[in-house]
């Protein structure tokens, strides 16, 4: 779990439900022998500019190990075609910071899933507005796309581990 700043806790509590063993990433040498890499929500300019300091930017954008972004992970991992923000770019999608509202606009939705519907929150949460060709979409809200894959990189735009949710977790580390 990409630590530092954001809802790791939550991400921690998920993982621990599974039994899946975990550590937190604060720098580049903390990638080694991990099977693949949560990004969790939390404030984007302020958690890339720590992974930037710890070297561990540089390093997401160049591993090979399989990542899923939650929120501002998923942001980080999009494309970014404005040029306004340095993104990992992992993703081909382009996705818009918090397009649902502010803070107050928060929500509690059930979504689709591959196991039916689960609760997830939308904490001023993104919009994804272009979805490249390669890129899969696995969930869907009043016909918006809100979980995505393209190959290992996956994406949320909103937080079902906020409600104690574990399938996407789960089919993240089905994948690895």
């Amino acid at each position: 779990i990409g630590g530092r700043q954001g809802n790791v806790a939550e991400h921690e509590s998920v993982l621990s439900k599974l039994g899946v063993p975990f550590k937190i990433v604060l720098c580049p040498d903390d990638l080694v022998a991990l099977r693949g890499v949560i990004l969790p929500g939390g404030e984007t300019t302020t958690q890339r500019l720590l992974w930037q300091a710890s070297g561990l930017w540089d390093a997401l954008k160049t591993t090979t190990l399989p990542l899923f972004g939650f929120c501002a992970g998923g942001i980080h991992l999009a494309n970014d075609t404005s040029g306004k923000n340095e993104r990992l770019s992992r993703l081909d999608i382009d996705i818009r910071r918090n397009a649902f509202g502010n803070q107050k606009e928060s929500f509690q939705a059930r979504l689709n899933s591959p196991w039916g519907l689960i609760d997830s929150l939308f904490i001023r949460a993104p919009r994804i507005e272009r979805i490249g060709t390669g890129v899969e979409v696995l969930s869907q809200w009043e016909g918006e796309p809100v979980v995505v894959r393209e190959g290992n990189i996956w994406a949320s735009t909103s937080h079902p581990e906020s409600c104690g949710e574990t399938q996407w977790h789960q089919a993240f580390v089905d994948s690895l």
